[in-house]
């Protein structure tokens, strides 16, 4: 699975997190109204760590400059990279 599905899951979830704290708000009640502002905000965390986790750090993707690039198909059909050290 991708990124982009990934976010986009915990996206459609934190679109249902927010309508169940409307509806929590609307009926004061004050402890389901507590539980989703604290999962709407583990929601939130998740998506901004999962986007900063795919990304490579400068120091990494230099070090990893001087290799040779070999493509490839992998069992899904889709691309990736391998590095070797020739």
């Amino acid at each position: 699975m991708r990124l982009g599905h990934q976010i986009s899951t915990w996206l459609i979830w934190l679109l249902a997190a927010a309508v169940l704290l409307i509806y929590c708000l609307i009926r004061s009640d004050t402890l389901f109204t507590l539980v989703q502002v604290i999962n709407i905000t583990a929601i939130i965390a998740t998506i901004f760590l999962a986007r900063r986790g795919n990304q490579i750090c400068p120091y990494h993707f230099n070090a990893a400059l001087p290799h040779r690039v070999v493509g490839s198909d992998d069992m899904l059909g889709e691309n990736y990279v391998a590095l070797t050290n020739d």
